[in-house]
């Protein structure tokens, strides 16, 4: 392998991997998701905090925004901003 880490996915062969730059096939991908939430201080507000998520905070996240069925649940735009406003409860919680 090439060690470029830009991998993608062929549909013509059921989904499998291979590398962006040399074509090899990836038989074992790890799968790496970044998520930056940004925070603004009500009592400073020229500033905002940008926070990176660890990789197993970023899957308890989306276990808990996927219903219990494992798929994504259609949400109303109040519904939405509750997630976010709980996101951005429980990053102050866990901090």
């Amino acid at each position: 392998m090439c060690g470029n880490g830009r991998l993608e996915q062929r549909p013509e062969d059921r989904g499998a991997f291979s590398c962006g730059d040399c074509s090899r096939v990836v038989t074992s991908p790890i799968l790496k998701r970044h998520l930056q939430v940004f925070l603004d201080c009500r009592s400073r507000p020229q500033c905002r905090v940008k926070v990176k998520l660890l990789q197993r905070s970023i899957s308890s996240l989306l276990r808990f925004a996927a219903g219990e069925d494992g798929r994504s649940r259609d949400q109303e735009p109040w519904q939405k901003s509750s997630f976010l406003h709980l996101v951005s409860f429980w990053l102050r919680a866990t901090k």
